[in-house]
């Protein structure tokens, strides 16, 4: 077949503007793609390395990292799971890379399906090159979704910092570009199908495709089970038989996926939304007691003058906000103006508040047992991450931290626990 034409210039940026696999109903037009061997790339077409993993495992961060020269820390822990594909074009040790950094699985703001799609959207983009270095990601088995990607040579970098990061990337600078499938197969541009080759590939299902897939296999067999004539004992007892097969898987599957849980994500999102304005209303509250009352008695000037560059002891102040020299923060931003101390109160406790809750409530396994078992939970949970499923192991930490929440395991009360940990955040952070 003839070569599509390669394109000069790839675009950097969001896969916003990319075609989405197409939904029922929709058709595409065909794409001739070249089947023939491997050859190397001409020497102006930049090295395309597609970055794949876990959600949370610091890929964006080690590519920014590399691409700008810096090694910043996140910002008091906040963190913003990638949702969208982008590139980072650079030069080096004369090659020109093109780094695609790619929503991570498991991500907590989208599905694996969604991720899974974000990067097929982008490959299947007729305006991007059709052909990528190797796919990196941590799922080495025969039987994962990119085993023939690992089969093919791609690697994982032995040290998770920056010189791993730059020892990988030196090893593709000899290696041939390959095709992906998802280049090659036409059927992935149907919605439909691209999902569910995607939630085989998985070995787990969306609710809605289980249910889907669930009820149509209790249909046919009840079906055929319906069309047997009578008198057929052993027909009867065989249908009879998968039949409750069916049911059991049905069972399993359900307990898998958590759907008796009491507690709907709305709810959650909920809460978490009303514990943000109960932060937003304290902060607001101390920080308008604490500027009526001392900044004209220490300050002797009007309230909007007063910045936190006017603070008594500037250099512990700066070190309290976490200020970076030459960087914005709370104490100054990169104009070097001070912001106005009211402001300033607010969002310092507001941010105080929530590293804390974040560092004591919800990176823990749970909040109410010692630090040691925590870091034992965690490393458990972690093992059994890259060696099950993502619902077995879901599975397995939500049914240990209710164990360790009822209320014969547990040392404290819940009362008695929140008024500790409160002791302890005005005890360290005011």
């Amino acid at each position: 077949m003839k070569q599509k034409e390669e394109a000069d210039v790839v675009s950097s940026g969001s896969s916003d503007s990319t075609l989405r696999p197409e939904e029922p109903g929709k058709t595409g037009a065909p794409r001739e793609v070249c089947i023939e061997e491997p050859k190397p790339r001409a020497s102006k077409l930049p090295t395309r390395i597609l970055i794949v993993g876990p959600s949370g495992f610091g890929k964006t961060k080690t590519i920014n990292d590399f691409c700008h020269s810096t090694d910043s820390s996140i910002i008091n822990d906040t963190y913003q799971p990638t949702k969208h594909v982008s590139v980072q074009r650079l030069h080096f040790e004369g090659k020109h890379l093109d780094l695609i950094d790619t929503p991570g699985f498991d991500n907590v703001q989208m599905s694996d399906v969604d991720a899974f799609s974000e990067v097929a959207d982008y490959l299947l983009n007729p305006t991007q090159e059709d052909d990528y270095r190797r796919v990196v990601n941590e799922m080495k088995s025969r039987g994962s979704a990119f085993g023939a990607a690992f089969s093919a040579g791609a690697t994982i970098a032995s040290a998770p910092n920056q010189a791993g990061f730059i020892a990988t990337l030196r090893s593709y600078f000899s290696q041939a570009p390959i095709v992906l499938p998802v280049q090659l197969d036409e059927s992935f541009r149907a919605y439909s199908a691209f999902v569910d080759r995607i939630e085989t590939e998985l070995g787990y299902y969306e609710y809605k495709s289980a249910q889907s897939l669930l009820d149509g296999l209790e249909q046919k067999l009840r079906g055929e089970y319906e069309r047997q004539p009578v008198g057929q004992p052993e027909t009867e007892a065989q249908l009879r038989q998968e039949l409750e097969k069916t049911r059991l898987d049905y069972s399993s599957l359900r307990s898998q996926l958590q759907l008796h849980e009491n507690t709907e994500q709305g709810e959650v999102v909920q809460a978490l939304c009303d514990l943000n304005r109960m932060i937003e209303d304290l902060g607001r509250s101390i920080s308008s007691y604490l500027c009526d009352e001392y900044v004209d008695i220490t300050f002797g000037k009007d309230l909007a003058d007063v910045t936190a560059l006017d603070a008594l002891d500037l250099p512990a102040l700066k070190t309290l906000a976490g200020h970076v020299q030459g960087r914005s923060s709370f104490v100054q931003a990169s104009s070097d103006h001070g912001m106005q101390i009211e402001c300033f109160f607010d969002f310092m406790i507001r941010n105080k508040i929530c590293v804390y809750l974040n560092r004591e409530i919800f990176s823990p396994f749970h909040p109410g047992v010692s630090p040691s078992l925590n870091q034992v939970l965690r490393a458990t949970l972690e093992n059994l991450q890259r060696q099950v499923p993502q619902a077995i192991a879901g599975k397995w930490r939500s049914d240990t931290f209710k164990h360790i929440s009822e209320p014969e395991h547990r040392r404290l009360t819940s009362d008695q626990h929140i008024s500790l940990l409160l002791n302890k955040l005005i005890d360290s952070e005011m």
